[in-house]
C-alpha cells in the first residue's frame, strides 16, 4: 500500500475511535460540554466526518489484486456502512432535546473562581409536557469546553470555602 492510503487509511480510523470513544470517555468521567453551542458543533461535526470516515476506510480495504465483484461488494458496503452512520448520527442530532440549563448561581468557591453551586433545571422543552427536574450542583470548569457537574448539599458545603453569591 502507498504511503499517501496509508495515511489516509490511518486518519480515517483514527477519526471514527475518536467518534466512538469520545462520549462514553465523557460520560465515564462525569464530564459535559460547557454549552450547547459546543455540543450541537461537536454533534454536526461527527455527523458529517463519521460517514466520511467509513468512506475513506476504503483506501485500506480496496486492494489492486480485486477483481471487479470483490472491489463493487466492498464498495456497496462501505457505502451502505456510511449511511448507517449517517443515519445514527441524525437520530442522535434529533434526540438531543432535553438538556440541562443554570438557572441560578447560589455559591462560588473562593480558591477557585471557576468552581460553582448552581440550580439547574433538566428539561425537553416543547417535546415535554411536564415540569422540568430542578436540582443543585457543584459545577466545574476544565477548560473552555467542559464542566464536571455533581449533585450537591447545599446544608453539608463548608461555607469558608464559598462565597454566597445574589
Amino acid at each position: 500500500m502507498k504511503q499517501p492510503r496509508k495515511i489516509i487509511l490511518w486518519l480515517a480510523i483514527a477519526l471514527l475511535a475518536f467518534g466512538l470513544l469520545c462520549s462514553p470517555i465523557l460520560w465515564l468521567l462525569n464530564m459535559e460540554f460547557a454549552s450547547d453551542t459546543i455540543k450541537s458543533d461537536y454533534k454536526l461535526f461527527l455527523f458529517f466526518a463519521l460517514p466520511a470516515a467509513v468512506l475513506l476506510t476504503l483506501f485500506g480495504t480496496l486492494k489492486i489484486h480485486d477483481n471487479r465483484r470483490q472491489i463493487f461488494a466492498k464498495t456497496i458496503i462501505t457505502i451502505l456502512m456510511a449511511a448507517m452512520v449517517a443515519f445514527i448520527m441524525l437520530l442522535s442530532l434529533l434526540s438531543d432535546m432535553c438538556a440541562w440549563t443554570n438557572r441560578q448561581v447560589l455559591f462560588e468557591n473562593k480558591l477557585h473562581p471557576t468552581t460553582k453551586i448552581i440550580v439547574r433545571d433538566f428539561g425537553c422543552g416543547a417535546t415535554d409536557g411536564g415540569s422540568p427536574v430542578i436540582d443543585v450542583f457543584r459545577v466545574e470548569h476544565f477548560r473552555p469546553f467542559f464542566i464536571r457537574a455533581t449533585r450537591i448539599d447545599t446544608a453539608t458545603i463548608n461555607k469558608n470555602e464559598w462565597v454566597r453569591i445574589r
